[in-house]
């Protein structure tokens, strides 16, 4: 009797800018419309809904393709090997590798590479062969959305209120503000917020780790040259680091580019918070919304890591010489300074940039 196929769950489509931060640049009187603007072309702006734009497939969903990445991800390696278990159990069948019984689908996962050398037999009757083509069919349908599920629990349901809470101290404290010590907030907020930033970063197809990515593709493709390899080995590599470090940032205490990068900013930089009133223009943001920017001459007198937070506030971690980071500099600017801010995000954009404003020209 043939075996039916698990049935798959629905591949949603994976925001790699967030839903929940893009709606912060509703239009007016719409609660999810945006317009969006390609980078080269600012005279011919959509509004579109931001359940359509700046989004892909697959981004997030780790698949048999990805098995060399597994031992990086723990908690995904461990789905793997459940849905694997389930699909022999399916079939009542045992695997075989070489003639030795693979135990459990934790221990297979070591030869899930080779896996169309497997062989299987039902569980019930060693002496009788399993429906192989069937199996291996499924094993190389496992799909895992443990990073997608977490990026929704981290931002999509927390995004909008540690920003509320964020902006709403702010607003209330600006009283506080005094020359050359800013404005006091809460170290668990500032934290998160920061925290939020960082993954915003990771999660973006065009993050390069601050330039290790790149440092790491040349070193790929040196190795592919050397024995002969073809560029799948390269995309391979290129997508362990993406999804590796996209994983670290979510569950890893203690390892990868946010556990290490996180420490530093702590001790080193500083909050600038600008804000533009309505009348002064607002801030875009992009396909890109979280960017480091780094000029050897900037109008601002430094560099940082940017973050529109709505079209009305911007987000900047810089060097500090004093002081902590849990005292915001609070800056209020005129729309010459939005131009130029936005100039910068404009810039940093991978493809897209997003505005709360039909006319780009008054803030461009």
């Amino acid at each position: 009797m043939a075996q039916k196929k698990s049935p798959k769950k629905t591949t949603k489509n994976q925001h790699f800018v967030p839903k929940v931060y893009l709606k912060r640049w509703a239009i007016d009187g719409t609660e999810n419309q945006v317009f969006r603007y390609e980078k080269c072309n600012l005279s011919d702006g959509k509004q579109r809904n931001v359940t359509s734009i700046l989004y892909g497939k697959n981004i997030y969903t780790v698949t048999f393709q990805d098995y060399y990445a597994l031992d990086f991800m723990p908690k995904i390696k461990r789905d793997f090997a459940k849905q694997l278990d389930e699909i022999l159990d399916r079939y009542d069948a045992v695997a075989y590798y070489n003639d030795k019984k693979l135990r459990s689908g934790y221990k297979a996962l070591e030869f899930i590479g080779n896996v169309d050398e497997w062989d299987f037999r039902l569980k019930s009757n060693r002496k009788l062969p399993a429906s192989k083509r069937g199996i291996v069919e499924n094993i190389k349908q496992i799909r895992s959305y443990v990073i997608e599920d977490a990026l929704d629990n981290i931002v999509e349901k927390n995004w909008n209120s540690v920003l509320d809470v964020f902006l709403q101290s702010l607003t209330e404290r600006k009283k506080l503000l005094q020359r050359n010590l800013g404005i006091p907030m809460e170290s668990q907020l500032v934290q998160d917020l920061i925290l939020t930033m960082l993954i915003f970063m990771c999660r973006t197809p065009t993050f390069d780790c601050l330039g290790v990515f790149p440092k790491v593709k040349n070193i790929a493709q040196a190795i592919a040259k050397d024995a002969n390899m073809d560029d799948d080995f390269v995309d391979r590599c290129m997508r362990n680091e993406q999804i590796s470090q996209l994983y670290k940032a979510i569950f890893s205490g203690n390892v990868g580019f946010l556990a290490s990068f996180m420490p530093r900013i702590i001790e080193r930089c500083r909050i600038i918070v600008f804000h533009c009133d309505e009348q002064d223009g607002s801030f875009i943001t992009s396909d890109n919304p979280s960017f480091s920017y780094v000029s050897p001459m900037t109008f601002l007198n430094y560099n940082g890591i940017y973050l529109p937070l709505t079209p009305q506030y911007l987000l900047c971690l810089g060097q500090r010489s004093q002081d902590s980071i849990y005292n915001v500099d609070y800056r209020e600017i005129q729309n010459n300074t939005v131009r130029k801010i936005n100039a910068v995000i404009r810039s940093s954009a991978s493809q897209y940039i997003v505005s709360n404003r039909k006319l780009p020209g008054i803030i461009l």
